[in-house]
C-alpha cells in the first residue's frame, strides 16, 4: 500500500483493504514502521511551528516549555493510537464480530493517518486551517474505519460499520485530549 491509495480508501471499500486483506503487513511494521513514526509528526510540526513562529502561537512559552508540550503531544498520540486499537475489537465484539490483534492494529495505523497528517497545517501562518484540518481529518479518519471495517473485519451492515469507525475515533480522540490534560495541566503554572 502507498500514501496513493489513502484517498480512494475514503470511499470505496475495495480500494486498497482487498489488498490489505490479503497481505497484511506484520505488527512490527505496522508499529513501528507506520504508526510511531506518523505519530512524531505532529509533534515534529509543532515544534517547527514554534520555532518558526512561537510569537503567533503562545508568546509567552519558554522553549523549554514548548518541549514539554511536545512531549505531551507524542505521549497522548500513542494512547489515542492504543485506545482506538482496542475499541475496534471491543465494539466490533460486542455486534459478535471478531478482529484480530493484528487487523485492529491496521484499521487504526490507516485510519489515524489523516489526523496525523493533518498536523502539515502548521507549516502555514493561518489559524483557519490549522483549526479546520483536524476537524476534516477526523471525518476522513471515521470514513477510513468504516470502509476498513466492512472490508476487513467483513461488516455487512453499514450502520455497525459507521458505529464501530464513530466509537473508536471519538473515544481515540478523548483519551487524547485526557492524556494531554494529565500532562499539561498540572504544569500550567509552571508554563
Amino acid at each position: 500500500m502507498s500514501s496513493l491509495h489513502l484517498p480512494p480508501m475514503l470511499w470505496s471499500s475495495d480500494a486498497a483493504w482487498t489488498e490489505l486483506s490479503r497481505r497484511p503487513p506484520s505488527l512490527a511494521t505496522l508499529v513501528f514502521g507506520v504508526a510511531l513514526p506518523a505519530a512524531m509528526l505532529p509533534p515534529a510540526m509543532l515544534s517547527h511551528a514554534t520555532d518558526v513562529g512561537s510569537a503567533h502561537y503562545l508568546p509567552a512559552l519558554s522553549a523549554s516549555a514548548w518541549q514539554f508540550v511536545e512531549f505531551a503531544l507524542f505521549a497522548a498520540q500513542l494512547v489515542g493510537f492504543l485506545m482506538i486499537r482496542w475499541l475496534i475489537g471491543a465494539v466490533a465484539a460486542t455486534h459478535g464480530v471478531r478482529a484480530s490483534a493484528r487487523d485492529a492494529c491496521l484499521l487504526a495505523t490507516v485510519s489515524l493517518l489523516p489526523l496525523w497528517l493533518s498536523s502539515f497545517a502548521l507549516l502555514q501562518d493561518g489559524t483557519l486551517a490549522v483549526l479546520v484540518l483536524p476537524v476534516l481529518a477526523i471525518g476522513a479518519s471515521v470514513a477510513l474505519l468504516k470502509r476498513g471495517v466492512r472490508c476487513m473485519l467483513g461488516v455487512r451492515e453499514e450502520i455497525v460499520a459507521l458505529e464501530i469507525g464513530i466509537v473508536a475515533i471519538h473515544c481515540g480522540v478523548l483519551a487524547w485530549a485526557a492524556t494531554m490534560a494529565v500532562f499539561l495541566v498540572p504544569g500550567l503554572p509552571a508554563l
